[in-house]
């Protein structure tokens, strides 16, 4: 009768290591997919639903109207193919600001857009308020920082920029006159006063942008979404382009817009405000309120700029909380520290 062989310790521990070896990398190849662009997508995973065979999931397109001939008209809420591709969520591609910080400061205004640039005051256009808040019985554009108020359910608020024609509307006592100006002078932009404070705001860049530049459009674009396409793109979202020109006031962009961005913020790559989107090129045509080159498509967005007068309307009513430095060299005057 002959002995068993010995047991060799060895042995075990190293059938042990491999059988630990192999259900590791199996865990770690069923994360990969799950998390990954491609493959299934989990459940909590943003991304751009993919049609091409065996993808479910890639990287949003981000892509301007230029880009896409199909998508090269003014979009209505059921372009959401066009849609799909042109706006991404904060919460998706990683963009080169702090998303979180933005996602934060911008929020949903009256069917528009607003943006926090002080614990206690917002910026956006005159245009998304509440038709029941009383119209100012005169513009004044002074940079003082007293704003109106509007009674109650409107709060103070305070235009930000103007032209002659709007102040000749008020001491004639004319109506209906505030649009008709020149492209490059039309500005609705304003300041009011948050109905909540907020320890996030974004800060305007002290420099113009120029020709070329790349931009970011954060805003609440309403479209006729799915369920599941409003999942995979939940507000606010985000379109990106480049500064078609710089006409005055205004700034014309390759950034896609919908009802919705009015009031949104447009960001240069430092997450700072360079404007306040206000209108799309064919809204300006349809209305004839001003002349438009004929070079700018009708779906080019617009944006008033955040220009020297604005910038010293807005610290002369925040106090001056993360404005540039009234010598213009870029410094930032801060309120209680930096809170970014």
């Amino acid at each position: 009768m002959h002995a068993k062989p010995p047991r060799f310790p060895c042995y075990d521990l190293r059938s042990r290591m491999l059988r630990a070896s192999l259900l590791l990398l199996l865990i770690v190849l069923e994360t990969t997919v799950l998390g990954g662009c491609s493959g299934k997508s989990s459940p909590g995973s943003l991304c751009y639903p993919s049609n091409r065979p065996g993808v479910t999931c890639e990287p949003y397109p981000v892509l301007t109207q230029d880009d896409l001939p199909d998508c090269q008209v003014t979009l209505t809420s059921d372009n959401v193919a066009c849609a799909m591709k042109l706006f991404a969520p904060l919460e998706g591609p990683p963009w080169p600001f702090d998303s979180k910080l933005v996602a934060a400061a911008v929020t949903q205004l009256h069917g528009g857009a607003a943006t926090y640039v002080a614990p206690d005051w917002q910026l956006t256009v005159e245009h998304i308020l509440p038709t029941s808040c009383p119209f100012p019985a005169a513009y004044e554009y002074a940079t003082n920082g007293m704003p109106f108020d509007l009674g109650a359910g409107c709060g103070p608020f305070l235009m930000v920029g103007g032209n002659p024609q709007e102040a000749d509307c008020v001491k004639s006592n004319l109506t209906d006159c505030w649009d008709f100006v020149a492209l490059d002078q039309i500005s609705d932009i304003c300041l009011i006063a948050a109905s909540a404070p907020s320890p996030w705001y974004l800060q305007p860049s002290a420099a113009v942008p120029q020709r070329g530049d790349q931009v970011f459009v954060v805003g609440d674009p309403g479209f006729n979404w799915s369920a599941e396409q409003r999942r995979q793109y939940p507000l606010p979202l985000v379109s990106s382009g480049k500064v078609i020109a710089v006409l005055g006031r205004n700034l014309i962009l390759s950034a896609p817009a919908f009802h919705g961005d009015s009031g949104g913020a447009v960001l240069n790559a430092q997450g700072q405000i360079v404007g306040v989107l206000s209108q799309l090129v064919a809204d300006v045509r349809q209305r004839g309120v001003a002349t438009v080159p004929d070079s700018l498509a009708d779906y080019y967005s617009g944006a008033t700029l955040i220009d020297d007068q604005a910038r010293e309307i807005l610290r002369a009513t925040t106090g001056g909380t993360g404005l540039p430095d009234a010598g213009g060299d870029g410094s930032l005057v801060q309120n209680d520290g930096a809170i970014f």
